[in-house]
């Protein structure tokens, strides 16, 4: 059995549990601040490398920018991923169009599984439908 905890919205749990210590502190960040909160409030004995590790993944990835003053790092997410709910709309985007080739009709036929939709699911998707249409 794999000890690898699971990706969520193309990152890993902890690329993902620091990008949340980014949004909640809602300012840029030092890998000293980032590493002191890690190892007293989360109990993760981390070393200076591993975060530097997990904070050059999410920069790759494109959820995490950094300014530098005074010769000190300064991490702050990126635009794309500015909010939580930023991040996993341009994730849920770029799945969509990357897998279903840009079409919405693949992912819903995809996400139902070929089942009909239920009344209050058919209901929900025929009200955003018309909001979409009234824009």
């Amino acid at each position: 059995m794999s000890n690898k905890r699971k990706s969520k919205y193309n990152l890993s749990a902890t690329e993902m549990e620091i990008m949340e210590f980014l949004w909640d502190a809602n300012k840029k960040s030092s890998a000293s601040e980032i590493l002191k909160f890690f190892n007293e409030n989360k109990e993760k004995n981390w070393k200076k490398q591993t975060l530097n590790t997990f904070l050059v993944k999410l920069i790759e990835k494109g959820a995490l920018q950094y300014d530098v003053a005074k010769n000190k790092k300064y991490y702050f997410p990126s635009n794309q991923s500015e909010t939580k709910t930023q991040h996993i709309k341009h994730w849920t985007q770029n799945f969509i169009e990357k897998t279903f080739d840009n079409s919405l009709y693949n992912f819903l036929c995809a996400f139902t599984g070929g089942t009909r939709l239920d009344e209050k699911a058919y209901n929900e998707l025929k009200q955003y439908l018309e909001e979409e249409a009234n824009r």
